[in-house]
């Protein structure tokens, strides 16, 4: 049951990364109606997640201090599906997707309301709400995993 399950996950997994890969799958679709085909393709990765259970965070105890170590602390912590949907998941649609989820998750569990460290340097950065700080960080973890400029 444990390898059916996880060849299942691995299957789809990889159904979506090649579904999610580029935009030149869909043809001569616009922009806006390719985001929209990708974002379907990732609810659907998700779906599966959830049917199989499947963990979306790894075990992580500390949380970072500076937004470099956010970077490698998001790395350790999330599992691969999670990786993948993520990046599946155009960039247009990243805050209203993770806002209520992994965006409360990260202001609760890294202290983003209070006066750490992590808050702190994010306000000399001049993000100053702890929605904005998760919303930041996310993006800039997602264009990490695309391998792009994280342009912070």
């Amino acid at each position: 049951m444990i390898r059916t399950t996880h060849f299942c996950l691995l299957a789809a997994s990889i159904f979506f990364l090649a579904a999610c890969g580029s935009n030149s799958q869909y043809g001569g679709l616009s922009q806006v109606q390719a985001d929209s085909l990708k974002m379907a393709e990732c609810d659907s990765l998700i779906k599966v997640m959830q049917q199989n259970r499947a963990m979306v965070f790894n075990s992580y105890k500390a949380y970072p201090l500076n937004f470099e170590a956010t970077m490698i602390s998001l790395d350790t912590m999330m599992n691969p599906f999670m990786k993948d949907w993520l990046l599946c998941l155009p960039e247009s649609r990243l805050n209203t997707s993770v806002r209520n989820g992994l965006g409360k998750y990260l202001v609760q569990e890294w202290g983003l309301r209070g006066d750490g460290k992590l808050p702190q340097r994010l306000y000399q950065r001049g993000i100053l709400h702890h929605d904005d700080m998760a919303s930041i960080i996310l993006q800039s973890y997602q264009r990490k995993l695309k391998g792009e400029e994280i342009r912070l």
